[in-house]
């Protein structure tokens, strides 16, 4: 609407009004075109359609001094718009389905059928490309020009008879292209290259001497491989080489011989007819069976069937008049015709309405379709007696009466009934610490299909489109549906793992399906519950005989509470120790959910309710063998017969470990005291109050009392360490001066005696360790400010070390190599000296005393050993 088609523009030499050219459509328009009176612009004013009308022809008239009555000019001009084709047209065949028919003979490559599809857009919108659609069960056979549509044999079609189905497919050449589709149906014809072939006859073929005319003598079979109307086996009788030009007996086509004549046994005891089996093909062919017919004397004995009890399957919905069984029983007599009677159970009547039984073929015909579902197996007592013109009397099997037999058909099933839940929508409760995999709600037990076998074989699917949260809930489970169903049993299960605090309850659907594709469906409701939330009803009697009433038990206290109550689960109630054996109990967990708010109650809530409506349980108590209801108890596990002594091991292994900790915590602070103690012995101080010397600090000065000295040493005295105990480990002490040093280590605590270490044989100018015990975790008594400033007895001992290497340095000068002899510097003298910074001396007189014993120098009373 309103696209501009054509500008008319038309000129007028006169001016002012007379010269304003105004514009109109005076016909050809069809209300599809408008006009511009001032613009003189045709524009689209309809929908248009090229396919009913591909052109228009318009008439414009233009004008000029409108306004003027009488006093204005026109002129007329026509144009023609013709339409531009779109593709707006599918293709289409004339019918939505063709048959073909071909020869199982035909060549590959000869053509079957021509089918064309037409367009009526023009142009490529009109040219059409013909294909198959895949997946159809002629593409195998058959293919398609693409240009004309022909369709062509593509692969031998020997031996593949039958309907083949092909979907043609039409696309026009548009820009985008348009198609469309036809059903082919292609009849592959079987080609008559098959004779018939006699089926052979059981037994001697003969016919009473005293047969009526048109009675039945036997049927004659034959087939034929070949299918269709090249199948179709007609009989007739031709003459034969030995055969009377005029015999007693004729045969319909359909091969049953009867008589045609009488019969005198005692003039011609046997016959010999050609039977000619004719098949409908085109050319006919033919077979020929001789066949003899004996003429049998007066019956004298009654006919018997082979087996007195038949059974046989009949399809329900066969259709009506079909033949489902075809009777025979015996007789001795050469003579005897055998009929056929349905006679019972008593009364026949019922069953004479649904079969039909010809009493002479022994063809047992239905008279109505069957239904499985109303019955599945109905009982005919048949009688076979050679008295054909007269009913028997009805009566009821007699397994002795050999001329009757019961046949008991029996009605196959068809899928004919979908499967149905029994209610629509199911209520069940999962405990928040159930495992993956707990089976929370059966549902096969409540779907019924009355059908059998493979017929009613059920799947079960949960719908997830269908799942319904209540508010919070699939944001806790992180939009996971916490529900699956096992598709063969109905067993619904968690699929998920629930946290302590997850609470609320999951909607959904679930379907059942049988084999044949018909379904049903419930809506299953599962609310998460806890031990709270439960109540234990005891009941007598085991899990299996409480599940058929577990239905109805719900039901009946839903009905009393109000609330839609569900049972959760069933177990086996375990005998209190001690208590009388009063047969099996069950357990039933049950839970209850609030109808308006779909909550679920707790068990203090429930057991209320059930408190309330007391007066309306005294049928509930009765009928279901309730001995008792009480709040949720947990279950606590058995102990396994293993666990005992397991716990019994775990507390010896506990108790040899908490030992071994034990004593090697008393080791350690045994070898921490006894290391601490030769620590303090090897920088103890020697002290002398009036003893000084340059450069010494005053808090060298003794201090009552010195962490680590000896109050009783004398002056000279101080033990140092072996080189054994460098090098190998602490030497042995005896037990009992252990002992001693410990008594005494009790009087004080600054008792040296149990310290002091013989010298060794080693040369005094050897390199020692020395170690200061800055803070002795032993000696609580030392005041803060004496322990702080502790660290200048280390300090003094590794100044004297410094002092004493110089004074080597000395006795070289002097030209002595020793350092000492007789414990005297090399001239004999003590010297009090004192260290400079750039390691040099001044000598400060006689001072220093060296005790060869020990091996260390006294400065100033302070022993010092060498580090």
């Amino acid at each position: 609407m309103g696209h501009p088609v054509y500008d008319v523009n038309a000129t007028d030499e006169d001016a002012g009004s007379y010269g304003y050219v105004m514009y109109g459509l005076t016909g050809g328009a069809e209300d599809k075109f408008a006009i511009d009176p001032n613009t003189g612009i045709i524009t689209v004013n309809g929908t248009l359609d090229r396919e009913k009308k591909p052109s228009y022809t318009l008439t414009i008239q233009a004008y000029d001094n409108h306004d003027a009555e009488g006093n204005s000019k026109s002129s007329r001009e026509q144009i023609e718009v013709k339409l531009l084709d779109i593709n707006d047209n599918d293709p289409y065949f004339d019918k939505m389905m063709y048959n073909a028919e071909v020869f199982e003979d035909e060549a590959i490559g000869d053509s079957v059928k021509q089918i064309t599809a037409k367009d009526d857009d023009v142009g490529n919108n009109q040219v059409i490309t013909y294909s198959f659609n895949p997946g159809t069960n002629g593409t195998d056979y058959f293919t398609v020009d693409s240009e004309n549509g022909e369709i062509f044999v593509n692969s031998s079609l020997k031996g593949h008879l039958g309907k083949y189905y092909l979907e043609l497919n039409a696309t026009d050449r548009g820009n985008p292209p348009r198609s469309n589709t036809t059903n082919v149906y292609v009849d592959v014809k079987d080609v008559n290259d098959h004779k018939p072939v006699f089926v052979a006859l059981e037994g001697q073929i003969s016919v009473a001497e005293n047969a009526t005319i048109g009675t039945k003598v036997t049927v004659i079979n034959a087939t034929d491989e070949d299918v269709g109307s090249n199948g179709d086996v007609t009989f007739s009788i031709t003459p034969g080489s030995n055969q009377e030009s005029s015999l007693p007996f004729n045969i319909s086509r359909d091969g049953i011989v009867r008589t045609n004549g009488t019969l005198d046994r005692e003039t011609k005891a046997s016959y010999t007819i050609r039977v000619e089996a004719t098949d409908g093909g085109e050319p006919k062919l033919n077979s020929f069976k001789d066949v003899t017919i004996y003429v049998r004397d007066v019956n004298d004995k009654p006919p018997v069937f082979a087996r007195n009890t038949e059974s046989i399957m009949v399809l329900e919905e066969e259709r009506s008049n079909n033949s489902i069984a075809t009777l025979t029983a015996t007789d001795e007599d050469e003579n005897a015709i055998i009929c056929y009677f349905i006679v019972g159970p008593l009364p026949s009547e019922e069953v004479k309405r649904v079969f039909n039984l010809d009493k002479t073929t022994g063809e047992l015909v239905l008279r109505k379709k069957l239904d499985r579902e109303s019955k599945d197996k109905h009982t005919l007592v048949i009688s076979a007696t050679n008295i054909c013109d007269q009913t028997p009397p009805d009566t009821n099997f007699n397994e002795a009466s050999k001329h009757l037999m019961k046949l008991e058909v029996n009605v196959v099933d068809i899928n004919d009934n979908s499967p149905r839940f029994k209610k629509k929508s199911f209520t069940a409760g999962v405990t928040k610490d159930s495992e993956e995999g707990f089976e929370v709600l059966s549902l096969k037990e409540h779907v019924t299909d009355l059908d059998i076998g493979n017929n009613s074989i059920l799947t079960f699917y949960l719908d997830e489109a269908s799942v319904n949260f209540s508010a919070g809930l699939k944001e806790e489970l992180n939009n996971t549906v916490p529900f699956a169903i096992d598709p063969n049993t109905g067993v619904v299960k968690t699929s998920v793992y629930f946290q302590a605090e997850t609470q609320g309850y999951v909607d959904f659907h679930v379907y059942v399906n049988d084999t044949g594709g018909k379904s049903d469906y419930a809506t299953v409701s599962i609310y998460l519950v806890s031990a709270i939330e439960q109540v234990k009803i005891v009941v007598i009697g085991n899990k299996e005989s409480f599940k058929k009433n577990r239905d109805s038990f719900a039901e009946f206290l839903s009905n009393v509470t109000g609330a839609i109550v569900t049972v959760d689960k069933l177990l086996t109630h375990e005998k209190i120790q001690g208590a009388v054996d009063s047969g099996p109990r069950t357990d039933v967990y049950i839970h209850a959910v609030d109808r308006n708010t779909k909550k679920v109650l707790t068990s203090k809530a429930l057991i209320r309710l059930l408190d309330q409506n007391v007066d309306k349980l005294e049928k509930f108590y009765t009928d279901y063998l309730v001995v008792e209801v009480k709040e949720y108890e947990a279950v606590q596990p058995t102990n396994s017969p293993l666990l005992e002594p397991l716990k019994l091991g775990l507390m010896i292994t506990a108790l040899i470990l908490l030992l071994l900790l034990l004593i090697i915590i008393a080791m350690f602070f045994t070898a921490r005291r006894k290391y601490q103690r030769k620590l303090k012995a090897a920088t103890a101080l020697s002290y002398d109050n009036h003893a000084t010397y340059i450069g010494a600090p005053d808090e060298l000065n003794r201090v009552d009392p010195v962490p680590g000295t000896n109050l009783h040493t004398f002056e000279g005295s101080n033990p140092i360490w072996l080189e054994q105990n460098f090098e190998n480990e602490w030497p042995e002490e005896d037990e009992a001066d252990v002992d001693s040093r410990s008594v005494e280590s009790n009087d004080s605590n600054n008792s040296l005696d149990d310290n002091a270490i013989k010298d060794t044989e080693e040369g005094f100018g050897d390199e020692r360790y020395m170690t200061s015990d800055l803070m002795d975790d032993f000696d609580h008594k030392i005041p803060p400010s004496q322990v702080a400033n502790s660290d200048i007895y280390l300090m003094a001992a590794l100044k004297e070390h410094e002092d004493t290497k110089h004074m080597n340095n000395l006795n070289k000068e002097y030209g002595r190599d020793d350092p000492y002899i007789n414990g005297v510097i090399p001239d004999g003298v003590n010297h009090r000296i004192s260290m400079n910074s750039d390691n040099s001396y001044n000598d400060l007189g006689e001072f220093t005393t060296f005790d060869p014993v020990t091996g260390t120098l006294l400065l100033n009373g302070m022993q010092t050993t060498e580090i």
